[in-house]
């Protein structure tokens, strides 16, 4: 395939900027339409970073105008639970009108699994079907089968939407893919994909004679095997052909489970979904980063392709590297310090621990609290995450064990529980800051999961949870929750399922 001039919009999201990498290891030239160009630090000779309204026909069609085909990772948060969510269809018809008066046919969208409502059914786990695909992303799947509904009445685009499984973080392989184009799934697949791979797929296809006039159906024949070919039709044939497929992409993988992320759980390209959310990659300052939790949070955030700042007492404790990590001593308690780190962050996250206290409550966690909040306040910034710990809220010590209750946590670490309250109560007081204050159970060292996470808001443990959790799994959390609104100004305690301990 020659290379051409690759429009992308959604450039700054994870599945964008990863289209966006390979494209340019392909040659292809890149527009980037983003709304947030410092979001995209990618440098390249063949990428412009454009900052553009995607709902503007006059602000996107000098884009169009100069490009060859039209690629969108955009993804749209909910709106509401009652109506299907507009934007994928206005973005649909914006392109549509924009790409007809330009004279331009290729474009394709990504959606995801179970848009066509008759393969929700199919789904594989009774609480996904009846529960997330109903309650929480529904709405969004349906406002992309809206938009695939549009697509499907045209007749002058050669367009392809590709419906990828639960996306993951993981590097781009060379494994085959299987696809669908009869149902809006692919039974008997994993149900996870590396967010890499689905990238490599749609670049594969924009030649691909194969994903040509190809129209979603109710018929049941087995999804085949397909790879792209290595030799495409040529783009002067393929732009005379109008293509209406819907394409199904998955990873014939027995391995496709998330390291960082529950799998089961579709990501519908940013939606809500349980208490999680994908994030775009961010400037993440990290405090506390050369503890075991923090080199985990660190280590995880990098594998998102997030831009981290690791403030530390001692350097050299800390031996990742990695393009996109500055890792500089800071005295956390000096706000002038704390400043130019704040200034250029999007997000602060906390895994800070004090030594234990025996007669007044540790003071140093609203010491950091209070500094960090007039800091953030002071450059507008607002997302803010603490990792605190189970039993916070004296009234619950009742809950405990015998043992635990009263000898560790009333003699051993009560104090420091106390003075993590005594932080908590004061982020309850601002109204300049998005928190979180993560409450995780006793910590451990395993290797991250992909157990479901389970919380609670009303009590500072987890009831019917076990009293361990890996660290790995509390950091997996914490970037989770990043973007996710419903943690927002929640002192939240989280565990995982499984056996008492």
């Amino acid at each position: 395939m020659s290379p051409k001039k690759l429009l992308v919009l959604g450039a700054s999201g994870n599945t964008g900027q990863h289209l966006v990498t390979q494209a340019l290891e392909r040659d292809h030239v890149v527009t980037a339409l983003v709304r947030d160009p410092d979001k995209i630090q990618i440098k390249n000779e063949n990428l412009s970073i454009e900052k553009c309204d995607v709902f503007n026909e006059e602000e996107i069609r000098p884009h169009v105008e100069k490009n060859d085909v039209v690629i969108s990772c955009l993804g749209f948060r909910g709106t509401d639970r009652k109506e299907p969510n507009p934007y994928f269809i206005k973005v649909a018809q914006v392109l549509s009108e924009t790409m007809l008066g330009a004279g331009r046919r290729r474009v394709i969208f990504l959606h995801s699994w179970y848009t066509h409502p008759d393969s929700r059914s199919k789904c594989r786990g009774f609480f996904l079907r009846n529960f997330f695909l109903k309650y929480f992303i529904g709405k969004t799947l349906d406002g992309m089968r809206k938009s695939e509904e549009f697509l499907e009445s045209t007749d002058h685009l050669d367009y392809t939407c590709i419906q990828p499984a639960h996306l993951l973080h993981g590097p781009v392989t060379d494994q085959e893919f299987k696809i669908n184009d009869t149902e809006s799934c692919v039974p008997d697949a994993a149900q996870a994909i590396n967010r890499a791979d689905v990238a490599r797929y749609m670049l594969d296809v924009i030649d691909d004679e194969g994903s040509f006039r190809k129209i979603w159906s109710d018929s049941r024949r087995p999804a085949p095997e397909h790879r792209a070919p290595e030799h495409f039709v040529p783009a002067t044939l393929a732009i005379t052909i109008s293509l209406t497929k819907l394409s199904l992409v998955e990873q014939d993988v027995t391995k496709a489970k998330s390291l960082e992320h529950n799998v089961f759980v579709p990501d519908v390209l940013g939606q809500n979904v349980g208490h999680k959310r994908i994030s775009m990659s961010k400037k993440l300052l990290v405090l506390g980063a050369s503890g075991q939790t923090g080199q985990e949070l660190v280590k995880q955030a990098l594998a998102r392709n997030h831009h981290v700042t690791a403030l530390v007492r001692d350097p050299a404790k800390i031996t990742t590297e990695n393009e996109n990590l500055v890792v500089t001593k800071c005295n956390i308690f000096d706000k002038e310090d704390l400043k130019p780190h704040v200034e250029k962050a999007d997000v602060v996250m906390s895994c800070l621990g004090f030594a234990l206290a025996w007669s007044e409550p540790v003071p140093f966690y609203r010491e950091v609290a209070t500094n960090i909040s007039d800091v953030m306040k002071e450059f507008g910034k607002r997302r803010v995450i603490f990792m605190h710990s189970w039993y916070t809220n004296r009234d619950d010590w009742k809950k405990a064990g015998f043992i635990m209750r009263n000898v560790f946590l009333r003699l051993v670490i009560g104090q420091v529980l106390a003075g993590m309250k005594l932080s908590e109560e004061y982020l309850q007081t601002t109204d300049h800051l998005d928190y979180t204050c993560v409450l995780p159970a006793g910590l451990t060292n395993e290797p991250v999961t992909d157990k479901p996470i389970s919380t609670c808001d009303t009590e500072s443990q987890v009831p019917g949870c076990p009293s361990r959790i890996c660290r790995a799994d509390v950091a997996r959390y914490m970037l989770d929750v990043i973007d996710d609104e419903t943690s927002f100004k929640k002192i939240r305690a989280i565990g995982v399922d499984g056996p008492q301990q």
